[in-house]
């Protein structure tokens, strides 16, 4: 082997191989921590919170290194980068402060420096509750907590979860009827735990008019019925039902075979067999009936002859009313073919109006004739 010169010293054969080897082992020693040169920087992190902590120079980068090598006497930077969701809360152990970075002298040979994160508290969303009024009536709403108070103001935002009280207020001549929307319910209180914003939709009515009675009594010698128009009277059966106030009701008598309606009375006025009353306040009518006598009143009656090849007959008719007879059209006094009649059984003290129609073989039947009367003595 050839002579070696390290360090100074010449050294030939074996003795240079050892020299060089020591040589080595002395360089990879200078490199290994715990020497007089080189100080440790461990990072830990804490709290409930997550992120990561870097240094300048580089070195630290912990999460994936929490610990570095730097020599004696460096200034290490320190910067802590809280993640989404998290906040920085500040340093611990041979760091401290609460800014993000921080600067330390590598003076001793182990520092060690706690980087705490904290979870970020976020506050959820406000959501609004928003009013609205239906109905025909009128009224208010409020709210507690405060902020809504419609008429004037009908949304406002509440935080998530709040529990809103809400009190509806008929005005004059209303009344509240019901909730609905995100609000349920009849009763003018209701509450609603707010987790989403919506509408609550309070309906407000009118307050009914009172109700008044109406009584319809009957009395005569005769017998009959009064109905009513709205429905409601329905006398014989029913003689008394109740009605808004102000409302128009119709009364309209009707007399049973073999009596007539001769008036009303009490409430009621007139001979008509109608009549109508405005309730302001209840009232009683009386429908008065009396039974048409037997009597044996007569009327002849003639006519002149259609001059028709179709003619069949002939019909006669009569009332105690113009144009308003006992029978209905096809059911008169059928005459055949004669064009003269004598009839009796008529009220005394009554006047009569009689007419004749002409009918074919097909009970086709005329329009009625001129009508005539006659008083019954």
């Amino acid at each position: 082997m050839k002579d070696s010169s390290i360090a100074g010293h010449r050294w030939s054969g074996k003795q240079a191989a050892c020299a060089l080897l020591l040589s080595c082992i002395a360089c990879v020693a200078l490199a290994l921590p715990g020497t007089s040169d080189a100080a440790t920087l461990s990072i830990t992190r804490q709290g409930a919170g997550s992120g990561v902590a870097t240094s300048a120079p580089a070195g630290i980068s912990c999460g994936t290194a929490c610990s570095a090598f730097f020599s004696r006497n460096v200034a290490v930077t320190l910067t802590a980068t809280p993640a989404s969701g998290s906040t920085f809360a500040g340093w611990s152990g041979s760091c401290a402060g609460s800014a993000p970075t921080v600067k330390l002298i590598m003076k001793s040979r182990n520092l060690a420096c706690g980087a705490n994160f904290a979870v970020t508290t976020i506050a959820p969303p406000p959501y609004t509750l928003t009013v609205a009024r239906a109905g025909a009536g009128a009224g208010t709403v409020n709210s507690a907590p405060t902020g809504i108070a419609c008429g004037s103001s009908c949304g406002a935002a509440f935080s998530q979860g709040t529990v809103i009280s809400l009190t509806a207020s008929p005005a004059a001549g209303s009344v509240f009827t019901a909730w609905s929307g995100l609000c349920a319910g009849t009763s003018a209180n209701t509450s609603i735990t707010l987790n989403a914003s919506g509408t609550c939709t309070a309906t407000f009515g009118l307050v009914p008019p009172p109700q008044l009675s109406l009584t319809v009594s009957r009395s005569g010698t005769g017998s009959g019925t009064v109905a009513s128009a709205p429905a409601g009277i329905a006398c014989g059966s029913v003689c008394t039902s109740l009605y808004s106030q102000s409302t128009v009701v119709t009364l309209t008598a009707t007399a049973a075979a073999g009596s007539t309606f001769t008036g009303w009375s009490g409430d009621c006025t007139g001979t008509n067999a109608t009549s109508s009353i405005t309730l302001n306040a209840s009232a009683n009518c009386g429908a008065n009936f009396t039974q048409v006598p037997l009597t044996t009143g007569t009327a002849d009656l003639s006519w002149d002859a259609v001059s028709s090849p179709g003619l069949a007959g002939y019909r006669v008719y009569f009332g105690t009313s113009p144009g308003v007879y006992f029978q209905a059209l096809g059911q008169g006094l059928d005459a055949g073919t004669l064009t003269a009649v004598a009839m009796g059984g008529f009220t005394s003290g009554m006047r009569y109006y009689f007419a004749v129609t002409a009918y074919d073989a097909a009970n086709a039947e005329s329009a009625f004739s001129n009508e005539v009367f006659k008083d019954m003595p």
